[in-house]
């Protein structure tokens, strides 16, 4: 299920060969479904503020590829530049789709900036880690961050999360159960450097 803002904002956009090309300003992205997709347009999904185009697929088996550009690399309006990232994503752009129907099934895909993206089928609460791939390099999931923000750090595969947000530093060990830091009442809503009100 993949979510469009309806209206004007994503216009303009086309659909072609099982991809939807979308024009979004500075970025220009093309979504590809392996298998068949069905559109829900103007759909109000709670605690969204704006009405959604829904493109959906009821596959279990399926394989998504976003590819995205930016919108100065190619000239002319919006509706010249996205024909011509749709034209060469569809021409250059690679979909190597015959190991899905395997037992574990794989997916690799030749992006239109020169790189090979491959994937094999990770099974429920089975690791990823050993299963994608970049230019045939395993991806170093190990070597990544949880979590790597201005307001929260999580180190790989550990129990401690740190949040500092509006002069409040908290700092969550899942393993201990336990929360430790200034206990600073947070930033009031509106003010500078404070949360923003929700809707």
């Amino acid at each position: 299920m993949v979510y469009y803002r309806h209206g004007s904002e994503l216009a303009p956009r086309r659909e072609e060969q099982g991809w939807v090309f979308a024009h979004m300003g500075p970025v220009v992205f093309g979504l590809y479904s392996h298998q068949p997709t069905t559109w829900e347009p103007g759909s109000s999904v709670k605690d969204m503020e704006h009405r959604l185009d829904i493109r959906w697929c009821d596959s279990r088996r399926n394989a998504w590829v976003l590819e995205t550009a930016r919108a100065d690399r190619y000239p002319g309006t919006p509706d010249e530049q996205l024909e011509a990232f749709a034209h060469e994503v569809l021409r250059a752009g690679r979909l190597h789709t015959g190991g899905m129907d395997h037992r574990q099934p794989e997916f690799s895909y030749d992006s239109i900036h020169g790189d090979t993206l491959r994937m094999k089928f990770a099974p429920f609460q089975t690791s990823v880690v050993g299963k994608h791939f970049i230019n045939d390099k395993p991806v170093a999931y190990d070597d990544w961050e949880n979590l790597d923000s201005p307001w929260a750090e999580q180190a790989f595969d550990s129990p401690i999360v740190c949040v500092d947000y509006g002069g409040v530093r908290l700092i969550y060990d899942f393993e201990k159960w336990t929360i430790q830091g200034n206990r600073l009442e947070p930033v009031a809503l509106g003010t500078p450097g404070g949360p923003t009100p929700s809707r």
